[in-house]
């Protein structure tokens, strides 16, 4: 099961009818002239991290707080460390009511804190900005790229 989560949609509300949340907003706000960044989410944490180490986090936060919409792709795919952690709760406490984030990740948010260093405290705090104002859209299903491969007779067929 995958999760897209729309944090903060309300940013978004002039881009779709009722601020309706679809793949196509992040398309839509770029037409529209409103600020998309694009970024995984391992190149991000890392980035933050580093940031954090060389005393410029708020510097560099600066590029992660201007556009309007955010959209941090395969988060939970690898664990990070406490400074990484805590890096990631600054952007998500400085973003929070103030711009959309479009986050996806296959971690259900149980296990969100795994990913944070075991931080149970960072991670509710986290996820309390994060889904207060958040559409959680649960994808369920076989991956498309699975999919493809198994049409294509690439990948064996589950018993």
């Amino acid at each position: 099961m995958s999760t897209l989560l729309l944090s903060h949609p309300a940013c978004l509300n002039h881009l779709t009818p009722a601020g309706h949340p679809e793949r196509p907003d992040r398309l839509r706000a770029i037409e529209q002239g409103s600020g998309v960044y694009f970024v995984r989410a391992h190149e991000l944490l890392e980035d933050l991290r580093r940031a954090q180490a060389e005393h410029r986090l708020e510097r560099r936060l600066r590029i992660y707080l201007a556009p309007k919409l955010l959209i941090i792709d395969e988060f939970g795919v690898w664990p990070y460390d406490r400074m990484a952690a805590t890096a990631f709760f600054t952007l998500v406490s400085a973003r929070y009511e103030r711009g959309s984030i479009i986050l996806t990740s296959n971690l259900p948010f149980g296990q969100w804190s795994s990913a944070f260093a075991d931080d149970q405290t960072l991670t509710a705090a986290m996820l309390d900005r994060l889904l207060h104002h958040a559409h959680i859209v649960q994808i369920a299903g076989e991956s498309y790229r699975l999919k493809d491969k198994r049409k294509a007779g690439q990948v064996k067929v589950k018993a």
